[in-house]
């Protein structure tokens, strides 16, 4: 599986998704109202809701489509997204003494109750400045971490704005595993 963000150009991303061997693609939108359109006009298409409101994934719930958030606050993470990814970049600095990553053990054990899985964002990394890259990285070893810890799954993503952004499911594996 992986996750697209797409500008109305989902053929682009079919094309180029086929060509690295992507079985599943799923495309994400702002609200739940398109999301439901995208899904009933193509039928055949993977469709979710990209927010950070909890109404918002609550309705996607309702309408029976998949939801992510990038947020880490209880609320929204209280709404049962089906996946949580780009928490990284959430803090802006790290402290002297420990690394602000997004996630902590009590966000962790939350998210694994309700059956969220972590998504590590390749995108994240690819558009990052270099000196933002290696704090990135960093961040994203923690997360990937105190998601072994608490048993939550952790899935290597490409969440791509482009469709030339998108990688192949063994590139992000790899990535996933240098973790």
């Amino acid at each position: 599986m992986d996750i697209a963000i797409p500008d109305n150009n989902e053929a682009e991303f079919f094309s180029v998704a086929k060509r690295l061997g992507t079985s599943e693609l799923r495309f994400l939108y702002p609200s739940a109202s398109l999301a439901a359109q995208k899904k009933h006009e193509h039928p055949d298409w993977n469709v979710g809701v990209l927010s950070s409101q909890p109404n918002e994934i609550r309705k996607a719930k309702h309408r029976e489509l998949f939801s992510a958030t990038s947020s880490n606050e209880i609320a929204v993470l209280e709404s049962s997204p089906d996946i949580i990814f780009g928490v990284e970049r959430i803090p802006p600095k790290d402290g002297l003494h420990a690394r602000h990553s997004g996630l902590n053990h009590v966000l962790c054990a939350l998210v694994a109750r309700k059956g969220t899985a972590l998504g590590l964002s390749f995108n994240l990394l690819l558009n990052a400045p270099p000196p933002t890259r290696q704090v990135l990285i960093g961040r994203m070893r923690q997360n990937a971490l105190l998601a072994r810890k608490n048993k939550l799954t952790a899935l290597p993503l490409s969440c791509a704005h482009s469709p030339f952004e998108l990688r192949s499911r063994e590139d992000l594996q790899a990535w996933l595993c240098s973790l």
